[in-house]
């Protein structure tokens, strides 16, 4: 290989790893900007993650324009860079991070508009591989060339014969280095895809993800027997209008993050959070006979154990109290909305139990069967 070619080569590899990275901060920034929509906005965690996502996203991208200048062109042809100049908007509104009513239609159109951007990258990143996969084998087809011709003047050059064989078998050497390292890039990339895919079943069931994911419609459940689980703070309003709201939110983060980590050891499925209700069942998305009942009274007395030794942060000396409402009952639960899908519950159950936590008293369970 010449060393024009070499040089030609090495930018079109550099080129497809960029434009690799890229692809993988571009879905990690996906994840984090349509949460905001879902959400209304970003905890500080998630809006650095955001940020740093899409700032090197376009880096990678702005140094493989810089590498190869075919891959503008290219790019100009799938039309990437006028979506990018499409969604400005989006990235300054997600910048600002000012709060905005939750909506899953925003949420699911983000999704679809970043995943439509996404594809044109990977159509880029397709012609690429073509493109090594081409040079890869002009290179192959070269050697061998080369390697016939020297057997075939072995004979006359039996002087120059070592030193054409260590030639060959390293021009053959870097070939197979080449292809080791596109495996290795390729492997990453499936290492990445996991990656957002379990950032996607943290938001729904994983059957219900594996559903939509096939882009097929999730069909409707009737559940004979779940119980369901709602928890309040007790004086919520009074402790945000004398908190500020970053106080509030980073209230709310380290109670629920608690609460998350003491529900993982029982089979319950977290179903949503809205302010300070937390809303946990069991028995459904996957049903677990008689077990529902007793799972969600073992975690119920869990959560009341470590509430009852919960300070306020921002409050030293004032104990956290909630109310919780358990109900066991039939209910039907699905995918609502075909934009942003939501994983909901419906049925007098869920009323009941909205009921019963209303009803209770400070830092006791109040259970109806």
């Amino acid at each position: 290989m010449k060393r024009e070619e070499m040089i030609s080569f090495s930018r079109t590899l550099v080129a497809y790893k960029n434009i690799i990275r890229a692809e993988e901060h571009f879905g990690i920034a996906m994840v984090y900007g349509s949460a905001y929509y879902l959400r209304g906005e970003l905890d500080p965690f998630s809006y650095l993650a955001w940020v740093e996502a899409e700032s090197l996203a376009w880096s990678w991208l702005n140094q493989t324009i810089a590498l190869s200048p075919s891959v503008k062109t290219r790019l100009n042809e799938g039309g990437v860079l006028r979506e990018g100049l499409i969604r400005l908007a989006e990235r300054e509104e997600i910048i600002s991070n000012i709060p905005r009513q939750s909506s899953m239609d925003a949420a699911d159109r983000f999704l679809q508009q970043s995943a439509s951007f996404l594809d044109s990258v990977r159509n880029v990143e397709t012609s690429l591989v073509i493109d090594i996969r081409h040079l890869i084998e002009d290179d192959l087809a070269s050697a061998d060339r080369k390697y016939t011709l020297a057997l075939a003047i072995l004979g006359v050059v039996l002087v120059i014969s070592p030193v054409i064989i260590l030639l060959v078998r390293k021009a053959t050497g870097l070939i197979h280095a080449y292809a080791s390292s596109l495996l290795l890039k390729s492997a990453e990339v499936k290492k990445e895809k996991r990656k957002s895919d379990n950032l996607l079943y943290q938001l729904l069931p994983r059957t219900v993800a594996h559903y939509l994911k096939q882009s097929k419609q999730v069909p409707a459940e009737f559940f004979e027997s779940v119980t369901i689980y709602l928890s309040d703070i007790v004086g919520f309003t009074r402790i945000s209008s004398e908190s500020s709201p970053l106080q509030v939110v980073m209230l709310l983060n380290s109670l629920y993050k608690q609460f998350d980590s003491n529900i993982e050891k029982f089979d319950v499925y977290k179903m949503e959070t809205i302010g300070d209700a937390y809303m946990v069942v069991s028995g459904l998305p996957n049903r677990n006979g008689e077990r529902h009942a007793s799972e969600i009274a073992e975690m119920a007395l869990v959560l009341l154990d470590m509430v009852s030794r919960y300070e306020l942060i921002h409050k030293r000396g004032e104990m956290l109290r909630v109310r919780i409402g358990i109900h066991s009952g039939t209910c039907v639960a699905g995918v609502v909305g075909t934009k942003m899908p939501r994983y909901c519950m419906f049925g007098k159950t869920i009323t009941t139990a909205h009921f019963m936590e209303s009803s209770g008293e400070r830092n006791l369970s109040l259970i109806i069967n």
